[in-house]
């Protein structure tokens, strides 16, 4: 129920009720209202939903230039008050911001049947005993805490012998404070239950847990942007079932090929995502990362890995996501490393030394979204395997020696683009009169040798890079571009521009 036209009081006699959402609390008169609902006596209720505010955006933070008031604060803590759950409750939300405090937790451990609770963005810092409240929940099975101020867990010291959430599935707690804290012996640890664990941005530090081992139907690992260091433990030979592991921005400072060879044997085909961005991870890649035959995502960029990519790469006919940018890797792509990668549509390969060293004539098997080489060698001659790419939403050529003309077909098989970046090479020739026909908001041809007439602009462009270029001749009186933010045309030999209509770079 939401609107200001809808009471709480009408929801007094409604004794049978089995759902219910609640949103725009800060509209609440007063607690007498909330008290009508009388929503602990409704013993039917078995999913219930209450939203703090309004103002939140989709990622459950207050939208831009909007916020609630001291007194809105207030009166929301206040009303939840009078809003406790009844003990048949199965599926409990509490959306909020975490400058609303729900300090009194008292009414929890009454929902013995309770398996979902989501109490995202609800500052519950004042709540020192947290650990015990939840661990007095048997049924539960998916907790999610996000940014929630959780700062402790000194109070769970114990909790590992007499732990009662032996039906966890999924701990999804990122964005907490647990700075300093290590993962070692820690409650979490001995959940052996869990499928999926999400520490996201907790400030864990240490190594990370040989505990791990205990969790024999862990299917999910996210322990990115944490401080942990070093490889993993050698034990995790009975985690068969992992499916995603994900470290990015933690110091590994290993060895890829040693920290690959420590996950467990059994996993290698399982693994469905492996992330280790920011991890100063070093030195090649395997040669048999061609046997992880599931893996979909391989995010590894802004390391130290150098040398070729291994052929092994083209057993990988699940990869979808690939992205290396920001390493040192060299030498030579050739039609064999793409050939079986059927699924691939985002590969990111810029700012290493790679040539692509392919066909011009060759089909590939699969159909980008996002393709990035920059800094990569392509050249001399544009790829004309691009052409395939009709899907391509996002393509950066930029710096990758190409000295060629634009081909005809760049601009109809790129037309349905909304990002084209090909700047710093040494493309000549002269654009299409027309290019309305595109719908691209970004194009960035600066820093080549383009010659002729700036054309008739896309409809939808809010920023052009023509700059240090050979064009000539004048603008079009009408440039059709009511979004246009930044045109950059500065270095070339263009006549006739209006100074208080465009601004040169």
């Amino acid at each position: 129920m939401d609107g200001d036209w809808c009471s709480l009081d009408e929801l007094g006699p409604l004794s049978k009720l089995r759902v219910l959402e609640v949103s725009e609390l800060e509209n609440v008169p007063t607690t007498s209202y909330a008290a009508n609902a009388m929503l602990d006596e409704k013993m039917h209720l078995i999913r219930l939903i209450l939203n703090c505010t309004s103002k939140l955006g989709d990622d459950g933070l207050v939208k831009e230039k909007e916020g609630v008031s001291e007194k809105e604060q207030q009166r929301i803590e206040k009303v939840f008050d009078k809003l406790s759950p009844p003990p048949g409750i199965e599926i409990l939300g509490i959306k909020g911001r975490d400058e609303v405090h729900l300090v009194d937790l008292a009414w929890l451990p009454r929902l013995s049947v309770l398996t979902h609770l989501d109490l995202s963005f609800v500052d519950l810092s004042p709540t020192r005993d947290w650990v015990h409240m939840f661990n007095m929940l048997p049924s539960l099975k998916v907790p999610r805490l996000v940014f929630c101020g959780l700062s402790s867990t000194v109070c769970a010291s114990n909790l590992h012998s007499k732990s009662n959430l032996t039906h966890l599935e999924v701990l999804d707690m990122p964005r907490n404070y647990f700075f300093g804290t290590s993962f070692k012996h820690n409650w979490i640890c001995n959940l052996t239950s869990l499928k999926e664990l999400y520490l996201i941005g907790c400030g864990w530090n240490g190594s990370i847990p040989n505990e791990l081992r205990n969790m024999k139907s862990l299917q999910v690992l996210n322990l990115g942007w944490n401080n942990l260091e070093g490889l993993l433990p050698t034990n995790l030979e009975d985690l068969c079932d992992l499916k995603v592991l994900k470290l990015d921005a933690n110091n590994i400072n290993a060895n890829m090929g040693e920290f690959l060879d420590r996950l467990p044997r059994c996993s290698q085909n399982t693994l469905q995502e492996l992330s280790l961005a920011e991890t100063n991870m070093t030195r090649n890649l395997p040669v048999w990362i061609g046997n992880m035959t599931n893996l979909s995502v391989l995010q590894a960029s802004s390391n130290m890995l150098t040398g070729p990519l291994p052929i092994g790469v083209r057993a990988l006919g699940n990869l979808e996501f690939v992205d290396l940018i920001y390493n040192n890797f060299n030498g030579m792509l050739l039609q064999k490393h793409f050939a079986r990668l059927l699924n691939l549509e985002y590969l990111d390969l810029s700012y290493n030394s790679l040539k692509l060293a392919i066909n011009q004539k060759w089909v590939p098997p699969f159909r980008l979204k996002f393709a990035s080489f920059r800094s990569c060698d392509l050249g001399p001659h544009f790829p004309e395997w691009l052409k395939w790419q009709s899907g391509i939403d996002v393509l950066v050529l930029g710096n990758s020696n190409l000295d060629d003309v634009i081909p005809d077909w760049f601009w109809v098989t790129f037309s349905q683009a909304s990002f084209l970046h090909a700047a710093g090479n040494k493309l000549h020739g002269s654009l299409p009169e027309n290019l309305q026909h595109m719908v691209a908001d970004h194009i960035y041809l600066g820093s080549n040798k383009l010659t002729g007439q700036v054309p008739l602009l896309p409809i939808n462009i809010s920023r052009l890079n023509l700059s240090s270029n050979s064009f000539s001749g004048s603008l079009p009186s009408n440039l059709k571009a009511p979004l246009l933010e930044e045109l950059l045309l500065a270095n070339n030999q263009i006549r006739g521009i209006c100074m208080s209509r465009i601004v040169l770079a």
